[in-house]
């Protein structure tokens, strides 16, 4: 057999030989490769970065800018972009369309709006944004804003959640409980029960929009802690996790791959028992989690959408030094990830829509998560 016959006899059989699955990558014109996988032209077509998996790497954290500013609110582009937005606790609310390598102020907010502590993108129109300092809402991605208060009692917001599936429904957490609105935040009413006071985090269940998530705080508001469950669209309320007073749910997550499964990111008074507390049959019971953690005043979780038990934590500056931990079997153990990360406190965490990227906002600015490059 001639030469080169014989070589691309051998070729083939190398990838005939390949099992399905492992993403032999082949570009083609249209940007997406045979395997499944984005082509070398897809991200400069789409203006999207280019995103790594995290599951099985230890990682490290690149500073995507805000340095110095306690950057307590994070909003990704469901939709997949490179688009992202911050907001901090002194100095107004922030947009990023290149996966944090820039950000610019969204002067359209009221100038003195400089504490905003909630943020939500719409999952079927990324141009509609919601923010909460009041409570404001952008139809084109952040350059103007009106005030979509009415109906408020409270004049924080620091919880906001996005039905999915019917994306005019809204819920707002604030200092007064739980409100909602049916239609896109023209107008909203209290849903709350009369033990649910201070709301610090809302999820909804992305399989049942109508079971959703509040974890409420009796250290700086009034109420019960504990984390609250709907499964009516907020017509009744059960307190799933009772917790002393004192104690404070900052932080929840309901597992995309497994939405039974919840966590709850809790910091307890004076560093009382608090941690992340993990419920597998969607909020009946519920188990402790800190095996590895060291600072117990924990203020965010979230779980990987795309890796099966992979979940991200972060704490907060209680007396030692707060960081970030990773799970990769479900909370069971935990390893602290700080490699890059600066600051004594993680006040928030965030995925992207494909589960590729990690970003944390901290007392010094915000951060992304990566295992293979520094991005």
């Amino acid at each position: 057999m001639p030469r080169y016959g014989l070589l691309a006899s051998c070729v083939l059989a190398l990838l005939l030989a390949v099992p399905a699955g492992l993403g032999v990558r082949v570009s083609t014109a249209e940007g997406i490769d045979r395997a499944g996988f984005p082509g070398p032209d897809a991200a400069s077509r789409t203006g999207a970065i280019a995103e790594r998996p995290l599951a099985n790497a230890a990682g490290f954290w690149a500073a995507r800018g805000l340095s110095g500013y306690d950057v307590v609110a994070l909003a990704p582009d469901p939709s997949g972009q490179a688009t992202v937005y911050a907001g901090t606790d002194a100095q107004g609310a922030y947009k990023s369309t290149d996966g944090g390598r820039s950000w610019t102020r969204m002067s359209g907010l009221p100038s003195n709006l400089a504490e905003v502590f909630a943020l939500a993108v719409n999952p079927v129109n990324r141009h509609v944004v919601y923010a909460g300092g009041g409570l404001y809402k952008s139809s084109d991605g952040g350059t103007t804003w009106t005030d979509m208060s009415n109906g408020l009692t409270s004049d924080n917001t620091w919880a906001l959640a996005v039905d999915p599936l019917r994306p005019r429904t809204v819920y707002a957490g604030t200092g007064g409980g739980v409100f909602k609105s049916t239609n896109g935040a023209a107008s909203w009413t209290w849903v709350s029960g009369v033990n649910i006071g201070f709301v610090r985090s809302l999820q909804i269940d992305p399989a049942n929009p109508r079971t959703v998530y509040a974890g409420t705080d009796s250290l700086f508001g009034s109420g019960v802690a504990g984390v609250y469950k709907t499964t009516n669209g907020g017509k009744m309320w059960v307190d799933t996790l009772p917790l002393p007073d004192g104690y404070v749910v900052y932080g929840l997550s309901v597992d995309p791959l497994d939405t039974a499964t919840i966590y709850a990111a809790v910091a307890g008074k004076d560093n009382g028992q608090g941690g992340v507390y993990k419920s597998t049959n969607s909020g009946k019971t519920w188990a402790l989690m800190v095996n590895g953690i060291t600072q117990v005043h924990m203020f965010a979780v979230v779980a990987d959408p795309l890796v099966a038990g992979t979940v991200y934590a972060g704490s907060r500056y209680y007396g030692s030094p707060g960081t970030a931990y990773k799970s990769t079997d479900g909370g069971l153990h935990w390893t602290a990830i700080s490699d890059g990360l600066a600051g004594t406190s993680v006040f928030t965490l965030a995925t992207t829509a494909g589960g590729s990227r990690i970003y944390a906002g901290t007392d010094t600015g915000a951060f992304a998560f990566s295992t293979s490059d520094r991005q």
